[in-house]
């Protein structure tokens, strides 16, 4: 029995690491304009060579500021999503593709 679940273990720690290798960093890809509480769409160029364009589903201030955000959207066929928070000037969230997983972080430069 203690075979069997070392076999499993080792199989679940590549699973989990196979899953956090996948998430990729985005390099190169902009935001069109910058984004605020109020944005309904969201346009990140250069996303494997193409544009994505992004319907907002949800926002929610907080502080009451239009700095102080989260927004999560998808694309029109629904199978593009995109959800951050926006922090002042700093921005962290992710783009999930069919193909790929996309870390956003950092700082927008206004």
């Amino acid at each position: 029995m203690k075979l069997s679940i070392i076999t499993v273990k080792n199989m679940l720690i590549q699973y989990v690491f196979c899953l956090y290798s996948s998430t990729l960093l985005l390099v190169g890809a902009n935001f069109v304009d910058i984004p605020t509480f109020d944005t309904n769409q969201v346009t990140i160029q250069n996303i494997e060579n193409e544009s994505l364009n992004f319907q907002c589903i949800s926002s929610r201030s907080y502080n009451g500021g239009n700095n102080n955000f989260s927004w999560i959207g998808k694309t029109i066929r629904g199978n593009n999503f995109l959800t951050f928070i926006r922090v002042e000037d700093n921005i962290r969230g992710s783009i999930i593709t069919a193909k790929k997983t996309y870390k956003v972080d950092g700082a927008l430069n206004n």
